[in-house]
This record gives C-alpha cells, sequence and structure tokens, in this order.
C-alpha cells in the first residue's frame, strides 16, 4: 500500500506565516488571501484523502507526487534503494511529476488546485 504524508499544524502554520512575509505590497493582498484560502482547501482536502477507499495506486503516487511538490518544491533528495520498493515508486512519481511540469512552468497554486480536483474526482 502506498501512504500518503499528512501536514501538521504547526509546518501549515509556518507556511502560511511565511506567506504572509512574502509579499507586503498592496497590490498582492488579494492574490495573497486567495492563496492562502486555496491552501486552507488543501490542507482539508489532504486529511480526506486518507478516507478515500477507491483510489488506485497511480492515484496516490500523484497525489503523493503533487503533495510533496507542494509542501517541498522539487525533488532534491537521492533515490531510495533496491529494499524500499514503497519508497522508490513514491521518490520515482515525485521526480516523474516533477520533470514534467517543470517544462510546462506550472505554478505552486496551480499544482494546488491539480491536487484538490483530484481528490474531488476520487471522492466520487
Amino acid at each position: 500500500k502506498t501512504s500518503i504524508v499528512v501536514a501538521s499544524k504547526t509546518k501549515a502554520k509556518s507556511i502560511i506565516k511565511n506567506n504572509d512575509n512574502d509579499n507586503d505590497n498592496d497590490d498582492n493582498d488579494n492574490d495573497d488571501d486567495d492563496d492562502k484560502h486555496l491552501y486552507h482547501i488543501f490542507l482539508k482536502k489532504v486529511s480526506e484523502c486518507k478516507n478515500i477507499k477507491t483510489m488506485t495506486n497511480s492515484q496516490k503516487l500523484l497525489c503523493y507526487a503533487l503533495y510533496k511538490t507542494i509542501e517541498v518544491g522539487e525533488c532534491n533528495t537521492s533515490r531510495p534503494g533496491f529494499m524500499d520498493q514503497v519508497g522508490r515508486a513514491k521518490w520515482d512519481a515525485w521526480k516523474s511529476y516533477n520533470d514534467n511540469n517543470n517544462k510546462k512552468n506550472k505554478s505552486r497554486v496551480d499544482t494546488i488546485r491539480e491536487y484538490i480536483n483530484l481528490i474531488d474526482s476520487c471522492s466520487k
């Protein structure tokens, strides 16, 4: 089985706080509010993801890749060893997603939207 990593409340608060400090420009206030709201929806969807029993392994791996891309960014670790098959599958999904989407210049907000849409489509 593939497990999904869940963000802690502390990490979420830290990320939101860092986002608050990133843009002090008044022109970006509405965009910042929208991004924070979207991030809160994302966190709710992360917790919902654990309860979806109908997800295929490929959907779980995509969910993991999206989550890691949102929370960490590009794949920045070495590939797990041969004995860790689940870790390798997760790493491969994350790396593959990053490689394919860097060519498209996809933003973090777009990735969050993709994650939300994936969870919504799987929970129907």
